[in-house]
């Protein structure tokens, strides 16, 4: 009978059930105040099922009907997807600052140093034609030169060796991510088959997608069963308990990275994340500064070979190569033996008088002639365009970060003010369930005491 002092009892037991699970989740609210990616929960109460009775339905008292968690669907979905553009920009943006510090403009020891001391020593042969000090300091700036140029070369090469790695770094952490995910999914299909909110499972899911949603372009899509569906470029890298890991191969001609999914070999569209960001510094970028680093190194081999060429050295022999022949870039750039381990086969004379400095005061004139090769522009000129292009893209990258990191600090606050923890809320919720707790109990004492008064009755 659900009237009388059985009901009451009834009533205050599951009052008492309803609020010592209240405050248990508050306390566990309270635990994971800072706990990263957590979705404050709270117990959904509803009054429990009526009974019929003269003369009408009375109330059985409350019950939990179960634990919500506080979660806003369209944040979370915006600010995976600025992340993905922030992963991007960032990866990018650390990248070449470090091309950056490999220039390391300006500096007296940089490249553009290097080559303003070369011209100079130039500049002073012209002056003092039958110096050997003056010849010697020539052939040492321009084994600098060399040094310079095969060093930009192979550092850049190295970043480009980094970024591979970096970027087989990001696919291992991804494949790891994925595999705890489609692992998350049984676990969560298994607790809500049984009617069970899987509240910290789900809290977890997300904050790996989040992690995800930095170092690719992902798409999901949760299904009827609770399991979650991500994609890598409309392909699945996540169905249910089953992870799709990706890969890196190169292009047999160009050497570009290619994604692809290991195990049915399609490859996949990486567009956003870090991943996305240390792709194109690597396939496009480096690959375009060293061009224009080849570039600059052969026009200067060929225009100084060629006037070298045309002069007439100490010995009053016409002038060889300075730079051996057949560069084809920074790498291969090299000085002719002969001339370095001579010094008097520098050539310098335009008419055999061995006081003829003309033709070395030519020679300096290249730091500030128009090469065609390079355009019309002189080596001094394209080569500080190519730094300020670098420092450019640099910069600008590193203004992307700075705006799309403070869209994604905006968009983060929004969502911690729906999910996260307030001590102070969660202070006012405790007292008011131990209150009514307080009241459940008092309600089984006057329960117990009617009850008493009842058997005791004569």
């Amino acid at each position: 009978m659900a009237g009388g002092i059985n009901g009451i009892l009834d009533s205050a037991k599951r009052a008492l059930i309803a609020q010592q699970y209240s405050i248990q989740v508050t306390g566990h609210n309270i635990a994971n105040v800072n706990t990263l990616g957590y979705s404050r929960q709270r117990v959904h109460l509803t009054t429990s099922a009526p009974v019929d009775s003269m003369p009408g339905q009375l109330g059985t008292g409350v019950k939990p009907a179960e634990v919500q968690r506080f979660r806003d669907l369209f944040i979370d979905y915006q600010l995976r997807r600025e992340s993905q553009a922030l992963g991007r920009f960032d990866a990018a943006s650390k990248s070449l600052e470090m091309v950056e510090g490999v220039l390391n403009e300006p500096n007296d020891f940089a490249l553009s140093g290097i080559l303003n001391e070369f011209w100079n020593s130039w500049e002073d042969l012209a002056n003092d034609p039958t110096s050997q000090a003056a010849r010697t300091v020539v052939i040492e700036e321009a084994a600098s030169v060399v040094q310079a140029f095969r060093k930009l070369n192979a550092d850049l090469t190295d970043l480009q060796l980094n970024l591979t790695s970096e970027i087989n770094s990001d696919l291992a952490k991804l494949n790891a991510t994925a595999a705890t995910l489609a692992e998350l999914n049984d676990r969560i299909v298994q607790a809500e088959s049984k009617h069970q909110n899987a509240n910290d499972l789900r809290d977890y899911r997300d904050t790996l997608l989040d992690e995800l949603a930095t170092l690719v372009n992902v798409s999901w899509q949760e299904q009827d069963n609770g399991s979650l569906t991500v994609y890598v470029g409309g392909l699945p890298l996540v169905e249910y308990d089953t992870a799709n890991p990706l890969a890196m191969d190169q292009d047999a001609e160009s050497g570009d990275a290619i994604i692809f999914f290991s195990g049915s070999g399609l490859e996949a569209k990486v567009e956003q994340g870090s991943l996305a960001g240390r792709i194109d510094v690597r396939d496009t970028q480096l690959p375009e500064y060293l061009m224009h680093l080849d570039q600059l190194a052969m026009a200067l081999a060929e225009e100084i070979n060629n006037r070298h060429l045309t002069g007439i050295d100490l010995n009053g022999d016409a002038g060889g190569l300075l730079f051996n022949d057949g560069c084809e870039g920074a790498k291969t750039l090299s000085l002719n033996s002969t001339v370095a381990d001579d010094p008097n086969l520098i050539a310098v004379s335009a008419d055999g008088n061995t006081g003829d400095g003309s033709l070395a005061l030519e020679i300096a004139g290249l730091r500030s002639a128009a090469v065609a090769e390079l355009g019309g522009a002189s080596i001094s000129e394209y080569y500080h365009t190519l730094v300020s292009r670098i420092g450019a893209d640099s910069a600008n990258s590193s203004r992307l970060v700075e705006q799309q990191e403070t869209f994604v600090n905006q968009l983060e606050n929004y969502r911690h003010s729906v999910t996260g923890v307030s001590i102070d809320e969660e202070m006012t919720n405790m007292i008011l369930y131990e209150q009514a707790y307080q009241a459940a109990a008092k309600m089984i004492r006057v329960a117990d005491e009617m009850l008493w008064t009842v058997i005791n009755l004569k």
